[in-house]
């Protein structure tokens, strides 16, 4: 009975707070997981209405009372009685704006990579800054390293420049689950280079990464050259040291074809691992050589293993 009576109890508490003042009740917000009881009252809560936000933006000035609630249109606000939801403000354009309709649409790529595949008509593109003077590219880094220089082991016959006769075509390893990255440019010792600089204290996974992209910029060693160093450590920033890299990589361009060098280790930027790389993928030396490298080394002792 008393089970019943606490039931009932519960169904008539939840009734308009307004009509119960007295001391002796006690007045409890639905959203409590209360307990019905005697004197109590359950505030029940508010119906909300999805027709409310439709007709909430108007002037906030024509509704000045306790019971309307405002709130700036930035919120991600429920829709709810007695609910403003005041409007945003149009959005003033600038004088000096580019007068395109929709800026978000517009996408500006560099004079030097390849934007025909854009499938969109709001492509505008940053064309290349004035060339250099060929006497001044010249003059900017011809220093190369004298081979007296360098210790005996980086003056081997190994590291010689490879010669236009020179028609060594690598094999490819059949023992990886994906080549090794120079193995994608034995065709341009360049490019063979290039990539053996960036894997200097780089992961070849951060490096795979932004070889497309570099050499969609800087397909050879001349537009590496004249391309501002700025584009080269926008595409290499993920890998650190971008502006570095990217000088570095000039110089080595630089000294690659305006140097007068005989072995490759004179170049800017090129040690032992890049000159060993240089023997594997470019001259076909790799017998005069001994890598060191963790990567390397399986490829050098793949080579002996087949010829």
């Amino acid at each position: 009975m008393k089970g019943k009576e606490d039931e009932n109890a519960s169904k008539n508490t939840i009734i308009d707070s307004r009509k119960m003042r007295t001391p002796d009740v006690k007045y409890v917000s639905a959203h409590f997981n209360t307990v019905g009881g005697n004197n109590v009252v359950v505030i029940p809560k508010r119906t909300s209405n999805v027709n409310s936000t439709k007709k909430s933006n108007i002037n906030a000035k024509k509704m000045r009372n306790n019971d309307v609630r405002y709130v700036s249109a930035y919120f991600n606000t429920v829709p709810e009685k007695n609910v403003i939801i005041i409007p945003k403000r149009p959005r003033m354009k600038n004088e000096n704006e580019n007068e395109v309709e929709n800026n978000t649409n517009i996408i500006y790529v560099s004079a030097y990579f390849d934007y025909s595949k854009i499938r969109t008509k709001n492509v505008v593109v940053i064309p290349p800054r004035a060339k250099k003077n060929e006497s001044e590219m010249i003059d900017m880094y011809n220093h190369i390293k004298p081979l007296k220089s360098l210790p005996s082991e980086l003056c081997s016959d190994a590291y010689r420049r490879k010669t236009d006769t020179n028609t060594w075509k690598p094999p490819e390893s059949l023992f990886r689950f994906e080549p090794l990255l120079q193995e994608y440019y034995t065709y341009d010792p360049w490019r063979i280079l290039v990539t053996s600089v960036l894997l200097n204290l780089t992961t070849g996974v951060q490096v795979r990464r932004v070889l497309s992209n570099l050499f969609s910029l800087c397909p050879n060693a001349k537009s590496c050259i004249e391309v501002e160093v700025e584009e080269i450590e926008q595409v290499i920033r993920t890998l650190g040291l971008q502006n570095k890299r990217a000088k570095a990589l000039q110089r080595l361009s630089h000294e690659y074809l305006y140097g007068t060098w005989t072995h490759v280790t004179q170049l800017h930027g090129v040690g032992k691992y890049v000159g060993d790389a240089y023997a594997l993928f470019c001259t076909g030396e790799w017998r005069n050589v001994t890598p060191t490298d963790k990567e390397l080394l399986p490829y050098w002792n793949f080579l002996w293993s087949i010829m």
